[in-house]
C-alpha cells in the first residue's frame, strides 16, 4: 500500500514537471510574439517619420525667393536700362513687339521690418522682346534668383496690347508656363499695363491692392465679377464677346472703373463700357448682392436711393418665322437707403410704390443706354443671350454662331423690371414722435 502510495505521488510530481515545463514554453513563445509585434511597430513608426522627414528636402528660403505677384503686358518699348546695355553690346536679337513687367514683393519688408512704410514693399522688373517665354527666361541674366510664379494674383494688359494683338495668342505663353498661377485675375488697363503696377501705394503692393478691390463686388454692381486667367481663356476658346474689368490710374492711386469689350471673332479689344454701363451689366445678368440705385422722385424731382439686396434676371428667347427676339425680366428686392422728399411718408404704400417706380424708371434707361451701345455701336453681345439662344435652340445656333454679333445688332430684346422695397427704416416714426411731442 505505501508502495503503491510512493509511486502516485511520483508520478504526480512527475507530470507536474511535465505540466511546469510545458506551461514554461508556452509563456516563452508568447512573451517572443509579443516582442515580435513591438519590433515590428517600431520599425513602422521609424519609417512613417523618415518618410515626414524627406518633405523638407527641397526647401527654399523664402528670401531667396523672387515671390512674384504680378505681371503686365504691353506694346513693346525699350526700356532705360536695356537700351544701356544695348550701347555696351549686351544685347541679343529680338523684335521689341511685347513689354513683359514683373512686380515681385519684398518679403523682408513685408514683414514689418519697415515699420515705418516709406520705402515701396515690392520691385518691377521689366524686359522687352517677341517671346514672353524667351523674356521670361532673360531675368535669369539679370536677377540672382529665378521668378517664383506661384503667387500670381494679377495680370493686367495695356489698352494699345488689347487693341492690336489677338489675346488668345497672348496668353498662350501664360496657360504653358508650368509656375503660372492660372486663378489669377485679369485687367486691362486704360493706360499701360505697367503704370498700373508701379503705382505708389503706401505700404501696400499694387496686385493685393487690386485683389482687394475686385473682393467688393458683393458692396456695388459697377464691378465686374473677378474673372481669372482660365476662365478667360474658356471665353477666347467659345468665339463669343465678352467684357474684361478695366483698371485706371490717376495721381498715385488705382480704381477699378468700367469695363474691356472683347471680340469673340478676333480676340481684340473694341471698346469701352463706364460706369453706369456696368450697372446695367448687373441688372441684366442679375446675381447682384449689393449696389444702389439713385433716382429723382417724378413729382418733387428730388433724390431718393434704393439699396439693392438682390437681383434676379430671367432672360427667355423666342423664334417665331425665322425671326430671333428675346424677353429680360428683372426682379429686386432692397431697402429704402435714403430719400430727400421732405413730405414723403415711408409707412405709406403709395409713397413706397412711387419711390420703386422711380428706381424701376432709371433702371430701365441704363439698360436701354447699354443695349443701344452694344448693338448699334459695338455689334458685340457680351450679356450672354447666346448661350441662351444655345441651350434653346441648339440647331438655329449652329446656324447663327459665326455671325452671331452681327444677328445680335439687330435682334429686338424686350426687358421689365420690378423692384420692391421691403426695409424702410424708421426715419419718419422718429420725425411723427418729434413732431408730436413738440405739439
Amino acid at each position: 500500500m505505501r508502495r503503491n502510495n510512493k509511486c502516485q505521488n511520483v508520478s504526480n510530481r512527475c507530470c507536474n514537471v511535465v505540466l511546469d515545463a510545458a506551461q514554461s514554453g508556452w509563456y516563452l513563445r508568447e512573451d517572443k510574439s509579443r516582442r515580435c509585434k513591438l519590433t515590428a511597430m517600431r520599425i513602422a513608426v521609424i519609417s512613417l517619420s523618415i518618410l515626414l522627414l524627406s518633405g523638407c528636402w527641397s526647401r527654399r528660403e523664402i528670401e531667396d525667393l523672387n515671390i512674384t505677384v504680378a505681371a503686365a503686358l504691353d506694346i513693346g518699348h525699350i526700356a532705360s536700362e536695356e537700351q544701356e546695355f544695348e550701347k555696351k553690346g549686351a544685347d541679343y536679337p529680338r523684335n521689341q513687339r511685347i513689354t513683359l513687367t514683373y512686380q515681385m514683393a519684398k518679403p523682408e519688408q513685408s514683414s514689418g521690418q519697415d515699420a515705418s512704410g516709406s520705402k515701396k514693399k515690392y520691385r518691377n522688373v521689366s524686359l522687352s522682346g517677341d517671346s514672353l517665354y524667351q523674356i521670361s527666361r532673360e531675368t535669369s541674366l539679370k536677377e540672382t534668383n529665378p521668378i517664383f510664379g506661384q503667387h500670381y494674383k494679377a495680370l493686367v494688359m495695356g489698352s494699345d496690347l488689347a487693341q492690336q494683338l489677338n489675346l488668345r495668342d497672348v496668353l498662350d505663353f501664360f496657360m504653358r508656363e508650368q509656375e503660372f498661377r492660372p486663378s489669377c485675375l485679369v485687367y486691362i488697363s486704360r493706360g499701360t499695363g505697367k503704370e498700373v503696377l508701379d503705382v505708389n501705394l503706401t505700404g501696400d503692393v499694387p496686385a493685393f491692392r487690386l485683389l482687394g478691390i475686385s473682393d467688393n463686388h458683393y458692396r456695388t454692381n459697377r464691378l465686374l465679377k473677378p474673372l481669372s486667367l482660365t476662365n478667360l481663356l474658356e471665353k477666347l476658346n467659345l468665339m463669343t464677346s465678352f467684357l474684361i474689368q478695366n483698371v485706371v490710374t490717376a495721381k498715385g492711386e488705382l480704381k477699378l472703373s468700367g469695363a474691356s469689350i472683347i471680340s469673340g471673332s478676333t480676340g481684340k479689344q473694341l471698346g469701352y463700357l463706364d460706369e453706369e454701363d456696368m450697372e446695367a451689366v448687373n441688372w441684366v445678368l442679375g446675381g447682384s448682392k449689393g449696389g444702389v440705385v439713385k433716382s429723382k422722385d417724378i413729382i418733387t424731382n428730388q433724390v431718393s436711393v434704393y439699396e439693392i439686396t438682390n437681383v434676379k434676371s430671367q432672360i427667355t428667347p423666342h423664334v417665331e418665322n425665322g425671326r430671333i427676339s428675346f424677353d429680360v425680366k428683372v426682379k429686386s428686392d432692397g431697402r429704402l437707403g435714403e430719400q430727400m422728399i421732405s413730405d414723403g411718408n415711408d409707412f405709406d404704400n403709395k409713397f413706397i410704390r412711387r419711390l420703386e417706380e422711380d428706381a424701376e424708371k432709371q433702371i430701365k434707361e441704363l439698360v436701354t443706354k447699354l443695349l443701344d451701345k452694344l448693338q448699334k455701336k459695338y455689334h458685340a453681345d457680351v450679356l450672354g443671350f447666346s448661350d441662351k439662344l444655345r441651350i434653346a435652340y441648339p440647331r438655329l445656333w449652329e446656324k447663327e454662331k459665326k455671325t452671331w454679333d452681327e444677328t445680335f445688332a439687330t435682334t429686338p430684346i424686350r426687358y421689365d423690371v420690378q423692384v420692391t422695397i421691403r426695409e424702410y427704416g424708421t426715419t419718419n416714426m422718429r420725425a411723427r414722435q418729434v413732431v408730436g411731442q413738440e405739439g
